[in-house]
C-alpha cells in the first residue's frame, strides 16, 4: 500500500513539475493598449497610449527625464532608501501634475475646471482606496514585511505618473500644445 500511494505521489509531482514549466515558457500578454519598457530590474512602467494616437506626443511622454533618470540611477538596496529613492520620483511627477493642472486652470471655462477639480479630488480618493486594498491583500497573502513601504511607493509612483500622462494628454486637447516642467 505504501509503495502505491508513493508511486502516485511520484506521478502527481512529476506532473506538477511539467504544468508549471509549461506556464513559465508561455509568454503572457500585457493589456490591451498597454506594453512594458523596462525602467530598472526590479520594476517596470506601463508606457503610455495616445488617446490621440498622436506619435510625436507619445515619444515624448514615454521617454521623459523623469523616467531616464529613475532608469539610470541605480536602486538602493534597504528598504528607507528605496523608499526615499521612490519619493524623489514622486515628488517630481506631482510638481509636473500641478503644473498640468495650472495649465489646464489658465486654458478651461470655469465650469469645466470645477469638473475637473472635482475629478482630481475624485481620482485623490481612488488611489488612497486602491493604494490600501493592495497593501491589505499583500498583508492578508504574505504577511506584515518591510516591503509594503516599496510596494506601496511604486504603486504611487506609476498611478501619479499615470495621472499626469492623461492631463498632460489632455493639455494637448485643448490648447494644442504643452510644456513639461522636465521637458525644459
Amino acid at each position: 500500500m505504501k509503495k502505491v500511494i508513493l508511486l502516485i505521489l511520484m506521478i502527481y509531482l512529476t506532473y506538477l513539475v511539467s504544468c508549471d514549466s509549461d506556464i513559465m515558457s508561455k509568454q503572457l500578454p500585457t493589456s490591451q493598449g498597454y506594453s512594458e519598457i523596462h525602467t530598472c530590474e526590479n520594476s517596470t512602467f506601463a508606457q503610455y497610449k495616445s488617446y490621440l494616437n498622436a506619435g510625436g506626443t507619445i515619444d515624448s511622454f514615454n521617454n521623459n527625464p523623469i523616467d531616464k533618470s529613475f532608469l539610470e540611477n541605480e536602486m538602493p538596496f534597504s528598504t528607507v532608501e528605496i523608499v526615499d529613492y521612490y519619493s524623489k520620483y514622486i515628488n517630481l511627477w506631482e510638481i509636473e501634475l500641478d503644473n498640468t493642472l495650472a495649465y489646464l486652470k489658465n486654458n478651461l471655462a470655469y465650469e469645466s475646471y470645477t469638473e475637473l477639480e472635482i475629478a482630481q479630488d475624485l481620482w485623490r480618493k481612488y488611489m488612497i482606496k486602491d493604494l490600501k486594498t493592495a497593501e491589505n491583500m499583500h498583508i492578508d497573502t504574505m504577511g506584515i514585511g518591510s516591503e509594503i513601504p516599496i510596494l506601496s511607493s511604486h504603486k504611487v509612483l506609476l498611478l501619479i505618473r499615470q495621472r499626469t500622462l492623461e492631463l498632460a494628454e489632455y493639455c494637448i486637447m485643448v490648447s494644442g500644445n504643452y510644456d513639461f516642467i522636465f521637458g525644459n
